[in-house]
């Protein structure tokens, strides 16, 4: 292994294998967190776009609306304004990922009897588009927080696959090697060592 001497002996043998074991025993987890993440990512991107779509549409549909406000010379910004958009947050494989809720307005009473009938509806077409953008923003940050634990899963994917577990089938190579090569040298000794021996006693 790069980096790092490894003891050539059935130890180290034993350790290797069983790290070996782990390793492949993880790899599919990964794999699989990959696949899905991969997956969610392409719906949420579609959800984005479809939102986008929504948004035009939306747009389109209040143009009338901003044509009477502006000529009965109603300030809209009197009547709509975002408290706050609520969400919450999901873990998905370790990686945490907001989801839209809803959004809150600031309440206002509207007099009749000084703002025209049709304010009211305008008013709620205009929230449409408010609360479309709240959703636009959350399913861009949930796109991201996607796409981070999409890129970590395949970061570890690439490491066990590319770099752990060929490394370390390498070292258990190695060490087979040298403990065959060990084995074979202690044969040569002990025959060595018996012909000596016989030597010895036919001298």
């Amino acid at each position: 292994m790069a980096g790092k001497k490894v003891q050539k002996n059935r130890v180290a043998l034993s350790g290797m294998k069983k790290k070996r074991a782990s390793l492949k025993k993880y790899l599919p987890v990964f794999e699989k967190q990959r696949a899905a993440l991969n997956r969610m990512l392409q719906d949420e991107e579609q959800v984005f776009q479809k939102l986008r779509a929504d948004r035009q549409q939306l747009l389109e549909s209040i143009e009338p609306w901003v044509a009477l406000f502006n000529d009965a010379e109603v300030d809209i910004s009197d009547f709509i304004r975002l408290k706050e958009v609520n969400t919450a947050q999901e873990n998905i494989f370790g990686t945490t990922v907001p989801s839209f809720i809803g959004v809150v307005f600031d309440e206002f009473d509207i007099d009749y009897h000084y703002y025209p009938f049709w304010v009211e509806e305008g008013i709620l077409a205009v929230k449409k588009v408010v609360e479309n953008d709240a959703r636009l923003t959350v399913s861009r940050e949930r796109t991201e927080s996607i796409r981070r634990g999409y890129e970590q899963a395949n970061q570890k994917v690439n490491l066990f696959d590319k770099k752990l577990i060929p490394e370390t089938e390498q070292a258990i190579g190695e060490i087979k090697t040298a403990l065959d090569a060990q084995g074979v040298a202690a044969i040569v000794i002990a025959k060595s060592a018996k012909k000596l021996q016989e030597r010895k006693r036919v001298a």
